[in-house]
């Protein structure tokens, strides 16, 4: 696929129900981008509270090699932003880390809106830091708890 086939027919639509979900003529927009970072990369998980998008990225640059500045990043855009990118009233959605507080999230991989926190699933680094899930509070100080998931 190239941008501009996704432009021209941005979504397959295989069931004419799911038509009632994004309409008619649905669009597609490129909101943010980096030349350095994957964004949008995992777990996007709508906080409506704060319509607020949550995601993660595991993959991080290529110059960050591996370990936890690769793979523990996690972010947010406001909903209302992609919204003025898409009209053409901002250029592009601020993207921004959210700044953890302990136990920082391993590789995070998947996340759920539940009961007001965000509960993301974390890979783990191997021998070295076993999987988890994470319960983050998606408002400041953005406080996580973790329980192990007892495999080694």
């Amino acid at each position: 696929m190239t941008e501009e086939s996704l432009q021209a027919k941005p979504f397959l639509v295989f069931d004419d129900e799911f038509l009632d979900v994004i309409g008619p003529n649905p669009s597609l927009t490129t909101i943010a981008s980096s030349d350095s970072d994957p964004i949008f990369h995992e777990a996007v998980t709508w906080y409506p509270s704060t319509d607020e998008v949550f995601f993660v990225q595991n993959a991080g640059p290529p110059a960050a090699g591996t370990g936890l500045n690769k793979s523990s990043i996690i972010q947010k855009i406001l909903l209302s932003d992609a919204e003025k990118v898409r009209n053409g009233s901002i250029k592009a959605v601020p993207v921004t880390v959210v700044p953890t507080k302990d136990p920082q999230v391993i590789n995070p991989n998947g996340a759920t809106n539940y009961k007001g926190n965000i509960i993301l699933a974390g890979e783990g680094q191997g021998d070295f830091v076993p999987s988890a899930l994470y319960v983050m509070n998606p408002l400041p100080p953005y406080n996580t708890t973790s329980t192990s998931s007892g495999l080694e």
